[in-house]
């Protein structure tokens, strides 16, 4: 049995990072298509979320932002810009990003993110504050590519890439 939980965010308001595409920009619709507002923060804001969003009628609950998630004034001005648009924040996806660094580095800071984000569900939980974490396998996104990823790359990486799959 499936159960339609996408009632639960009509009328909350999410802020998510990294929303122009990808991840992020298939977030930022199914939100919006939820019932949800969205703040949209990309340090490239592109108008394939809006024009996505106009198409279906969501456009008045989308505000899309630039913001460079490693910029505390960017993120700053993302916060404040979702309380002076919609009121206040219900929802935080911390989805920009991407693997800049070796394999091993990037695993070990995603495993301190895993970790950081179940101690916050225990600290945030007499709040009634939820804290998830998602972590997804490479995507090939177009950021994806800029980022000097290719199929190809992923499989040479392996530990054993002629293994049967």
């Amino acid at each position: 049995m499936t159960v339609d939980r996408s009632a639960e965010l009509a009328g909350n308001v999410a802020v998510i990072t990294g929303a122009a595409s990808g991840i992020g920009q298939g977030l930022a619709l199914g939100f919006l298509q939820a019932g949800a507002s969205v703040v949209a923060a990309d340090i490239k804001v592109d108008t394939a979320t809006r024009g996505l969003a106009a198409d279906g009628g969501l456009a008045d609950r989308l505000h899309e932002i630039t913001a460079d998630v490693t910029q505390d004034e960017d993120v700053a001005c993302s916060v404040a810009t979702a309380r002076d648009r919609f009121g206040r924040i219900d929802i935080m996806v911390n989805n920009a990003g991407g693997p800049s660094c070796s394999p091993s580095l990037y695993a070990a800071a995603k495993a301190a993110v895993v970790r950081m984000s179940a101690m916050a569900a225990v600290e945030l939980a007499p709040w009634r504050i939820r804290v998830n974490t998602v972590s997804p396998e490479p995507i090939m996104v177009p950021g994806f590519a800029d980022n000097g990823g290719s199929a190809e790359r992923l499989i040479a990486v392996q530990p054993w890439p002629e293994a049967p799959r």
